[in-house]
């Protein structure tokens, strides 16, 4: 089971939508892959506002940020299947009362 706060805040939102939550390990082109096939409901792992996944998945409003390999802050998102608009809803909202932007 993945740790850490994304892996934290993914249980939190499964918790509060009643769902339960599956695994699923792999690099970014795979697992949007599966996204878009949906296979998958949600992406995260560092996933940035600039990513270039943005043309196929949905793509939340940055909710924190993190310091890169070069020390420069970048603002973190978590992508959902394309057209899932009520579930981007329900994931920003969440977003929005859990997570201090900083």
């Amino acid at each position: 089971v993945p740790q850490g706060a994304e892996p934290a805040l993914i249980e939190d939102f499964a918790q509060h939508a009643g769902a339960e939550i599956q695994w699923t390990i792999g690099g970014e082109e795979q697992l949007v892959k599966q996204l878009e096939a949906g296979q998958l409901d949600l992406v995260a792992g560092g996933i940035t506002s600039k990513s270039p996944w943005s043309e196929k998945a949905g793509v939340t409003r940055p909710y924190t940020t993190a310091i890169d390999a070069k020390g420069k802050e970048r603002k973190i998102v978590l992508l959902v299947p394309p057209g899932e608009n009520a579930f981007l809803s329900e994931l920003e909202y969440f977003l929005d009362q859990t997570q201090e932007m900083p």
